[in-house]
């Protein structure tokens, strides 16, 4: 599958209907941060959860990604972690499907994260659906720290926090255009509350899943569109 900017029907990928499952809506980033300060809220460097952590040793390896281009090789960017592999707890899902719906149709771009993902937590769980996230396109990934609906234990939190940290430090690298993780998201600037975003239409009724409290949910960016999107 490739990556569109317009629905079947033609219209604009921002105002396609959102997914049934994550149960909230991400705002374009222009109406974020006006949404944010209406609300008074403010970015923070550190997701809450992780304070009460202790600090990690640093990560270990990397991956390098480049192209060739007239027979030298670019380097585009390098994923760093890759050498320090994350073992699931009990409980984590490890069958697909995760849920009623879920697909593992993303585009090209997104498939190669998820690679990167399942390379990092062997066996983890990752899925999409239809509309799903921001754009309603194949760019969304919810890998699954624990079963749907059901908060995540202390073990798998754990779990989920330190795919966070990853992600949050391979951003660019990632192509990432936001995470979101214990109702917490980050856009690239910083971390923020959820909260005021999860009773949107057209999402799960279950409040855990809306928080994101049971999935770690990870929006991948199409190059061609820009921050913007």
């Amino acid at each position: 599958m490739t990556e569109q900017e317009t629905t079947a029907t033609g219209k604009d990928i921002g105002q396609v209907l959102h997914g049934p499952f994550c149960g909230r809506f991400v705002p374009g980033p222009d109406e974020l941060d006006e949404t944010l300060a209406e609300l008074g809220i403010e970015r923070t460097a550190e997701h809450p959860e992780f304070d009460m952590e202790p600090e990690e040793e640093p990560e270990e390896g990397f991956e390098v990604e480049g192209t060739e281009v007239d027979g030298q090789v670019l380097i585009m960017g390098a994923v760093h972690g890759m050498g320090r592999k994350l073992q699931l707890p009990s409980g984590t899902p490890r069958n697909f499907p995760p849920f009623a719906g879920a697909t593992r149709l993303w585009s090209e771009r997104t498939r190669h994260q998820v690679v990167r993902i399942r390379r990092k937590a062997p066996g983890i769980v990752c899925a999409t659906y239809k509309n799903h996230g921001r754009t309603g396109m194949p760019w969304g990934i919810d890998i699954m720290v624990s079963p749907l609906h059901q908060h995540a234990n202390d073990a798998q939190k754990r779990l989920g926090n330190a795919l966070t940290r990853w992600l949050v430090n391979n951003f660019a690298e990632m192509h990432i255009n936001y995470i979101i993780w214990m109702n917490q998201i980050n856009d690239g600037q910083g971390f923020f509350s959820n909260e005021p975003f999860i009773n949107f239409p057209g999402g799960s009724p279950n409040l855990v899943t809306r928080r994101h409290q049971d999935h770690v949910h990870v929006q991948i960016m199409d190059p061609n569109r820009g921050p913007k999107q």
